[in-house]
């Protein structure tokens, strides 16, 4: 039998710890800070208190991470701290940048990505969805063998366990907000009988029927100024309209497919992958995000498995996920003049790959370089915010000079990168010692 660390008990994690029980595992919990509602829970499911985290952790073969996904990393921040060389399983209902950032932690051995779908598994079943080596999920599989937790393997891709929980949530979740904001209206016209009762006539099965998408896109042109008299009704109101304009702006992706049966659901699909800028527009629609930035999915390029996190700009849409981190340099920099021009045929830009990628590699930054007499000069480099202080300028950094040999770099210096200088040893003739730093 296997003894499981449970973070934490909650009315899904005790659920599921419950579960793991019955097949005769032990599942510890920390009762540290927890509250008296917990304490209750993890008794009911016959969970075995240790006395702290580093005891629990000491002991456990695997640790179960089920918790508001607010906190998934600060409980991923402390196992890293104390140090888990065991089997780590994140299945909290995170962004898979989120999953890629928590497996990255120094501190935890082997971190395998699930998502959990369905209710708390006591009188039905749920499903635990996992992403990672072949040899860890069966590990996980077999601790709820016949149980109500149905383990599912959906491959090996980094977050593809939680891209999968998003991409339920966003409909599954957001549809129960937009059903209150319309019952809302009708109520303040005095309609929300008529409402239910054209309610009950609607198909169930909105989500499952794909098919239906294309029509959807035929008629969007429709659609989309109907949104615009919906977003001007509830805000007259009072009501939040944040739901209609972004259903106008997604329809909008889709105004030039008037009438158009013959797209195939792939077609339709994509086109809704938005360039950087727009879909920049599309965040501001709602709660500010932790970054204003997006970093730039190449949906036409391969996955590389020589894991170089170079590529050198040579497509359109290459050049145009450079054209907009060169906008970012500019912006962060204040700078007048973006760095990246695309018809200068002396100059050499490269993408700066992130190293979570799913089935399409995800660009978090660029570099560019003119060719001088001497060689090579660095004359501006940007890396997403997600993805500083977290190794990949170090790695980047190294294959730019395996690439381009001991280039010089073009003041003036951020002062991040004069300290990273400092850190890598790069000292003049390489770079300018008169110039002084920015910040």
């Amino acid at each position: 039998m296997t003894t499981v660390c449970l973070l934490h008990p909650g009315d899904m994690g005790a659920a599921v710890g419950a579960n793991m029980v019955a097949n005769g595992h032990t599942v510890l919990w920390v009762p540290t800070d927890r509250s008296e509602s917990t304490a209750r829970r993890a008794a009911e499911a016959g969970l075995t208190p240790a006395a702290s985290l580093q005891d629990a952790l000491s002991h456990a073969e695997v640790v179960l991470s089920i918790c508001p996904p607010a906190v998934a990393r600060e409980v991923a921040d402390q196992v890293s701290e104390i140090g888990y060389a065991g089997l780590y399983v994140e299945a909290n209902a995170i962004s898979p940048e989120k999953y890629a950032r928590i497996s990255f932690l120094p501190g935890l051995g082997r971190v395998i990505d699930g998502a959990i779908i369905g209710p708390p598994p006591r009188e039905v079943e749920a499903r635990l969805y996992l992403a990672g080596p072949s040899e860890l999920t069966a590990v996980v599989a077999g601790l709820f063998a016949g149980t109500r937790v149905t383990v599912r393997d959906v491959g090996s891709d980094i977050g593809a366990a939680s891209a999968l929980k998003m991409a339920f949530a966003s409909f599954q979740k957001a549809a129960r907000p937009l059903a209150a904001v319309a019952h809302a209206l009708a109520r303040k016209y005095d309609v929300g009988e008529f409402l239910a009762e054209e309610a009950a006539t609607m198909p169930g099965d909105i989500l499952a029927a794909v098919d239906a998408v294309p029509g959807v896109a035929a008629r969007a042109w429709r659609w989309a100024p109907e949104m615009d008299e919906i977003s001007q009704t509830l805000t007259s109101v009072g009501l939040p309209d944040v739901q209609a304009r972004a259903a106008e702006a997604v329809l909008e992706m889709w105004g030039g497919d008037k009438d158009r049966r013959d797209l195939t659901i792939t077609e339709v699909l994509g086109r809704l992958a938005c360039d950087p800028e727009r879909l920049v527009d599309l965040r501001a629609l709602g709660r500010p995000p932790r970054y204003e930035i997006a970093m730039v999915p190449l949906l036409e390029d391969e996955p590389g498995n020589d894991g170089s996190l170079l590529v050198s700009v040579t497509s359109s849409a290459h050049r145009q996920a450079a054209q907009y981190f060169g906008k970012q340099f500019r912006r962060e920099l204040g700078y007048t003049l973006e760095p990246y021009e695309a018809t200068d045929a002396e100059s050499e830009t490269v993408l700066i790959l992130s190293r979570f990628q799913a089935s399409f590699p995800l660009a978090a930054g660029a570099a560019g370089l003119s060719r001088t007499d001497g060689g090579w000069l660095l004359t501006w480099i940007w890396l997403h915010p997600h993805e500083r202080g977290r190794g990949l300028l170090d790695l980047a950094w190294d294959e730019l000079e395996e690439r381009f040999g001991e280039f010089a770099i073009e003041a003036p210096y951020s002062g991040a990168m004069r300290r990273f200088f400092d850190r890598r040893g790069v000292q003049p003739p390489r770079i300018d010692p008169e110039v002084e730093g920015r910040g």
